[in-house]
This record gives C-alpha cells, sequence and structure tokens, in this order.
C-alpha cells in the first residue's frame, strides 16, 4: 500500500514522498537465520558460501516481498549440471558479481490474510456503494500469487529479451538491457541473476542537495545541462518499451534500461547515460520521472523524435474514450471489418510500422466516419449507452436496457445490426433476450 501511494509523489508534500520512496528497497531486513532457512530449504540444506563463491550478508535492497544480496559465482559453474560440483569447483572459470533474490520466509503466509482482507474490503466497497469491485478479486489474487513464484519472475524476464532482440525497434534493441538470469541457482523462493550496477536518478538528487526540495529540483537540472543525462532520452525509451510491450507483445516486464555507467557505480559527464538504474531488487525502473517541473523548459521547442514521413497524409484521431468506443465497437468493426483485416494481414507480413501506415489510415477514418453516422443519427441513444457503461465499469450487462434502445436506433437509421463474431446462428444473441440466465 505504501509503494502504490509513493508512486503518486506529485500529489503529495515532497517529506512524506520521502519517507514512503523508503518502501521501494528499504524495508525492513529478514534476520540471517532466515536467510539460511530459505537458502537451505531450497538448496539441499547448504548455506550460502557452499552455493555461492561469494555472499555478502548485509542486503543491497529490501523490499515488501524479498531482499537482494550481492555475490559471485563463476562462469564456469554455470556449465555443470551439479552446482558446485567437483568439477565446476576445479574449473577454470571468470567470476561473475550476481544479484541474489531472497524471498522473506512469512510472506506467503501473510500474503494470503492480505488477500482475504482485499476481498472483504472489495466486497464491502461494493454493497455500501454500489462500485463494481468482486470482478477484479480472482485476477488480482491469481497474479499477486504469481509475483512470489521467482521461475514466474525468470521466465517472464527471459522472454521479455526475446521479445526486445527479435521484435523490438533499433533504438530498443541498442537502449535496452535485461539482467540475464541464472537458472542452475535459481528456484521458486530465489533468483539469481546477472548484477548490473549503475545510478538511480534519486541517489544523484540526494548527494548533490542539502535536502531542501526546491534545490533538489534545481540540481536535477543541471546535471542535466552537465550532459549527466537527457531526461528527454530516458523518457523516450521508457515509453517505447512499455508502448512496445503493451501494443505489440502483449507482455508487459517491468525492466530496466541500458546505462553508460552499467559497470561502474558512477558515471562522468562525458558518459551520457541514456537511463540510469540499478538491478539489485528485479524492480527494474525507480526513476522519480514524474517530479514536478522537471520537464519544464520554456525555450525549448518539443519536436515530435518521430515524425510521420512527409508523404503520409494525417489522419486527425478519434479522441473518444474507452465507454463511447466500447458502445459502438461493434458497429465499428462490423462496417470496418474489411479494413480492418487488410491491416492485420499487412502487420503480419512486414513488422516494420511504416510499412501498414496506409492501411491503418483507413481503419481510422472508417472508424471516425462510423462514429459521425452515429452522433448524426442515434446522438441521444448512443450518448445513454455509454454513459451507462461508463458508470458500470464498461459491462454490457449492466446497459442491456439502453443498448436495446441503441442498437434499435442504428438499425433503423443506418440498417447496422449488432453481431458477436462466433456466436451460435441458430440462437437468440444474449443482448436480445429478456431475462437471460447468464448476461
Amino acid at each position: 500500500m505504501g509503494q502504490a501511494i509513493a508512486l503518486q509523489a506529485p500529489l503529495l508534500p515532497p517529506q512524506i514522498g520521502a519517507k514512503l520512496r523508503v518502501l521501494y528497497d528499504q524495508a525492513p531486513n529478514i534476520s540471517k537465520e532466515e536467510v539460511l532457512l530459505v537458502i537451505g530449504r531450497n538448496f539441499g540444506g547448504k548455506r550460502p558460501e557452499d552455493v555461492f563463491e561469494g555472499f555478502e550478508w548485509e542486503p543491497k535492497a529490501s523490499a515488501s516481498i524479498a531482499q537482494v544480496h550481492r555475490g559471485k559465482i563463476k562462469t564456469v559453474s554455470l556449465l555443470s549440471e551439479n552446482l558446485k560440483s567437483d568439477a565446476a569447483k576445479g574449473g577454470e572459470g571468470e567470476m561473475m558479481d550476481v544479484a541474489i533474490k531472497i524471498q522473506k520466509p512469512a510472506i506467503k503466509k501473510q500474503m494470503e490474510w492480505d488477500l482475504f482482507a482485499t476481498r472483504g474490503c472489495f466486497w464491502l466497497v461494493e454493497k455500501m456503494f454500489g462500485i463494481p469491485m468482486m470482478w477484479s478479486v480472482d485476477y488480482v489474487e491469481r497474479h499477486v500469487r504469481k509475483e512470489v513464484d521467482f521461475i514466474n519472475e525468470a521466465d517472464n524476464a527471459e522472454k521479455c529479451i526475446r521479445d526486445v532482440q527479435e521484435l523490438g525497434e533499433k533504438k530498443l534493441r541498442d537502449n535496452v538491457y535485461v539482467p540475464k538470469v541464472v537458472r542452475q541457482l535459481s528456484t521458486p523462493e530465489v533468483m539469481t541473476a546477472e548484477w548490473i550496477d549503475g545510478i538511480q536518478m534519486t541517489q544523484v538528487i540526494n548527494k548533490h542537495s542539502s535536502g531542501n526540495y526546491d534545490e533538489e529540483l534545481t540540481t536535477l537540472i543541471e546535471l542535466e545541462k552537465e550532459k549527466w543525462w537527457d531526461t528527454r532520452e530516458i523518457m523516450d525509451i521508457i515509453m517505447r518499451l512499455f508502448s512496445f510491450q503493451i501494443f505489440e507483445t502483449g507482455h508487459v516486464h517491468v525492466i530496466m534500461a541500458k546505462s553508460a555507467a552499467r559497470n561502474s557505480s558512477f558515471a562522468t559527464p562525458s558518459e551520457t547515460a541514456t537511463a540510469a538504474t540499478t538491478s539489485v531488487g528485479g524492480r527494474g525502473f525507480d526513476l522519480e520521472m514524474s517530479l514536478p517541473g522537471y520537464d519544464y523548459r520554456p525555450d525549448t521547442k518539443w519536436v515530435d523524435p518521430t515524425p510521420a514521413p512527409e508523404n503520409i497524409p494525417k489522419v486527425e484521431e478519434i479522441g473518444a474514450t474507452g465507454a463511447p468506443l466500447k458502445s459502438a465497437s461493434y458497429f465499428i468493426g462490423g462496417v470496418c471489418q474489411e479494413y480492418n483485416e487488410d491491416f492485420m494481414l499487412c502487420k503480419a507480413e512486414n513488422r516494420d510500422p511504416e510499412h501498414c501506415l496506409k492501411e491503418g489510415r483507413k481503419v481510422t477514418r472508417c472508424a471516425a466516419s462510423v462514429l459521425s453516422k452515429i452522433k448524426a443519427n442515434c446522438a441521444e441513444e448512443f450518448e445513454a449507452h455509454w454513459k451507462c457503461l461508463d458508470v458500470n465499469n464498461q459491462e454490457f450487462k449492466s446497459c442491456r436496457k439502453q443498448e436495446r434502445v441503441f442498437n434499435e436506433c442504428i438499425f433503423t437509421k443506418l440498417g447496422w445490426k449488432k453481431t458477436i463474431p462466433g456466436a451460435p446462428k441458430d440462437q437468440v444473441p444474449i443482448f436480445e433476450k429478456k431475462n437471460p440466465i447468464y448476461q
């Protein structure tokens, strides 16, 4: 909860934000005995020094679920079937620094109580205020449980590596780095990964300020002017990365961007870092890019870093929010089916975004045309339906009455009939049933 509140730093007094930020990587540590317990039950009763060539007992970071220790392994041991086998011990191999993420032993028990309390709170809010909440409980519980499975985290990290290197654009391939996971030394409760040094921008701010919030902000901007880094470049990479994961692969994993300082504890002014973070904790980006005014440059005009070619005609964005688009979605899908399919075939042939601009422009124009005709002919019915969706978590089942009136208007005036792709043709559609058992 504290981490979630800390993310809203711009809305809080700076003193409160500073106190809450310690929850990211400065939470209370578990004891040495508990570390021995977790290592022992995951590596056949062995101690850390029996598993790793080196192990620092003082954790480098500690969050709510786990804490991270720095260690060393021999790269030759990664080729061994058995950890620390005689062959691996005697083999010649380079020493490799690793981050050892150790799960706190009480977290699984505490997590179940927390999930039970969450379910109760969601139920209470839904009953008292009529806000739909229970629909999300199973999803939340399922994914929170996955978060304490470090094998799942390792799988996600490796998938992210493949996605960026095989599907990402050149700027991502050149500037995004995901620490490699050491599979032979990773279990559901312990994950070992390559250690990457770097700088959190907040750390640099603290080193160069007296604690005054205004001075901290000024220092950040001054360091940027001295070419320590370029916040625009950092944010461009971050936004490209998350957009790529959300819209291209559908697999979102919080990872880190490569820094010019990845092999040193601090970058020099000549080594302009395109990003600055550290791999401890495996949390990825921990950049305080939401500091108020960090991007205020009245003397600089913003320039789109990736403008469309001049020969590509411009198309106005539709500018609609989620509820209106969902209300009209089946009509957009039906009327624009030909353009949609053409665009998807184009994307399958060539993943270069520029290759399908023409086809994508047709889809946008078609959708805009459908919305314009709906507003011109059934504005009142359309508004009643999408406003109902907007206050009912965008669930069709809660707005069937308004939907029937809307659908009837569209059919009468435009001749369009709502159809659900793949629905049985010999059955009455769910949205036309008067008293459906399952809505």
